[in-house]
């Protein structure tokens, strides 16, 4: 039988078989073939088995979720077979699920030194934090963070508008450790019923047996309202009010407003996408002037719609879209790549300029994130988002494509009271199945309205509460329109304050290493509350002699 701190739980063959669970889970997990509830039954089995096996028996769970993640993004290279990109593939994933270890085993450790119910923040902070610095020093940004899994929940993905990913993280990590601990507490309670029934003797009245029912029951129970279930569905209320409520409460349409008071009025944009190999610049120029006299007031090209090679051609593409611009009174986003043949790689650059309706260059916007092995040669960018003020948008800014996928990056955006985000982009394969969602939550974080136009994928505009004003995907040479309501940012705490909740999963988390690497004799310092908290039922002199009371370190979780 496999032990959990001291106790038998369930067969070691029978924990086993939650590596195929989790294999599966891992597959429709966070990747192109998402399936939200199973989040939970991913990181509850992986929690519970860590706890649960020998410190050897960790390596075929890291396999496990490191195979079932490559099979979730085998695609990404636009062929799902088992060819040099695949391979390149299941080694990010190897790499990435070393992360997704450490909060495991921050946990594992935790729970052996520490019986209290503190273990239940540490992997929940842990499993957030570790998520925050990936998004922070990964190349690939966001991409992977199990957060994105709320899309398949709107009313909870509202809640990166308070939090941003890192919230999400947290609350799915609870989630697993509630679960966990709640199968815990009710095989205890079931096996402790069983084994005082069988002392009772049957004969006494009723009475008597009711008694001694509500003796066992009672230490038990606890408080439920303070019960780690009742915590739980607090938050999920919380958040699922919250992002009801901002759809149909804080968008400006209470207390039963007629549309007429809360209508918005409207602008009419256009997305040019696609590529004329034989006639680049001219292909575009044609599609940008009819888009004009249809009514468009703002034209954006897909990303690196033209390659220029010289200064005096990128000054040919814009003043020839400048007089577009000019004669039509209206804004034209125009994206092109720089090539400088005479310099060694990296000697690229992928850039969006936006002209205004004077003619005038607006901003130019060098994009700051390069995709890893897809763009070696091209430089990256400032790392400046560069934005605007008009009168029929407000607020302009943009940025390119992958450059979304960090949102600290965007946090610029959000300061600077962007209204209209531009994000031309350029996809492949699978990734429209779930790149213009995971920007859409840029949206939601921000408080801007984002307009995505994209080559060989969903180009679209969504809005800060989730809605879809437009999408459309165009495989070939094409036009996309869209009539986008104009409003001003909608202020988020996550605009506001950034990362600062994920900062403090990062200090919780290394408070949790810090108890770790104690030594007894200085936490026999702590203060009672405190140690009571990480271990009840000990005291500072079962610290400062070196060990504590064995119920409090080894509090046993029997789950079945």
């Amino acid at each position: 039988t496999a032990e959990y701190m001291g106790e038998p739980t369930v067969s070691m063959a029978s924990i086993h078989l939650l590596l195929l669970l989790l294999f599966l889970c891992t597959c429709f997990g966070p990747g192109f073939q998402q399936v939200t509830i199973l989040v939970w039954p991913l990181l509850s089995s992986a929690l519970f088995y860590v706890r649960s096996v020998p410190a050897c028996w960790i390596i075929p769970l890291y396999i496990s979720l490191s195979l079932g993640g490559s099979l979730a993004y085998l695609g990404i290279f636009n062929d799902p077979s088992w060819t040099t990109q695949a391979l390149l593939v299941v080694a990010v994933q190897f790499i990435g699920n070393i992360a997704l270890l450490i909060p495991l085993l921050i946990d594992r450790l935790f729970i052996r030194r520490f019986g209290g119910r503190a273990h239940l923040l540490v992997f929940p902070a842990a499993f957030s934090a570790v998520f925050l610095v990936l998004s922070l020093l990964s190349p690939l940004g966001s991409w992977g963070s199990f957060a994105f899994t709320a899309l398949g929940l709107p009313s909870l993905a509202h809640g990166v508008s308070l939090g941003g990913l890192s919230l999400i993280n947290f609350f799915l990590g609870y989630g697993a450790s509630v679960t966990v601990f709640s199968m815990s507490q009710v095989s205890r309670w079931a096996k402790i019923y069983a084994a005082t029934w069988t002392q009772v003797d049957n004969t006494i009245d009723a009475r008597s047996r009711l008694i001694h029912e509500h003796t066992i029951r009672r230490p038990l129970s606890g408080n439920i309202l303070c019960h780690p279930v009742s915590i739980f569905l607090y938050l999920f209320f919380c958040l699922s009010i919250y992002g009801s409520a901002r759809v149909t409460i804080f968008d400006g349409t209470f207390y039963q407003r007629s549309v007429n008071d809360f209508a918005l009025s409207t602008q009419r944009v256009s997305c040019i996408v696609g590529r004329n190999n034989s006639d680049p610049l001219g292909t575009h120029l044609r599609l940008t002037q009819e888009a004009l006299l249809q009514g468009a007031k703002l034209v954006l090209w897909a990303e690196t719609a033209v390659n220029v090679y010289s200064e005096a051609e990128v000054n040919q593409l814009i003043n020839a879209t400048a007089t577009l611009a000019r004669m039509h009174q209206a804004y034209i986003g125009v994206t092109y790549e720089t090539i400088n043949s005479q310099l060694p790689s990296p000697n690229q650059k992928n850039m969006l300029t936006l002209i205004d309706k004077n003619g005038t260059v607006a901003f130019r916007y060098q994009k700051a994130h390069p995709v890893m092995g897809v763009e070696p040669d091209v430089l990256a960018g400032p790392g400046v988002i560069p934005f605007v003020d008009t009168e029929e948008f407000g607020r302009i800014g943009g940025a390119i494509c992958f450059d979304l996928d960090f949102p600290t990056y965007l946090g610029q955006a959000g300061r600077d009271g962007v209204d209209l985000m531009l994000q031309p982009a350029w996809t492949w394969g699978p990734i429209p199945l779930l790149a213009p969602r995971m920007n859409a939550l840029r949206a939601v974080e921000q408080g801007f309205t984002l307009f995505r136009c994209s080559s060989f994928g969903e180009s679209g505009v969504y809005s800060p509460y989730l809605d879809v004003y437009a999408s459309k995907t165009i495989l070939d040479v094409g036009t996309m329109f869209a009539d986008v309501p104009i409003r001003k940012q909608t202020v988020t705490l996550y605009s506001l304050w950034g990362e600062t909740f994920g900062y403090t999963c990062c200090v919780v988390a290394l408070l949790s290493v810090l108890l770790l690497c104690l030594p007894f004799s200085l936490l026999a310092r702590l203060p009672p509350s405190v140690l009571n908290f990480l271990a009840p039922g000990s005291s500072s002199g079962d610290y400062a002699s070196g060990h504590a009371d064995h119920n409090a370190f080894t509090q046993p979780l029997t789950y079945f």
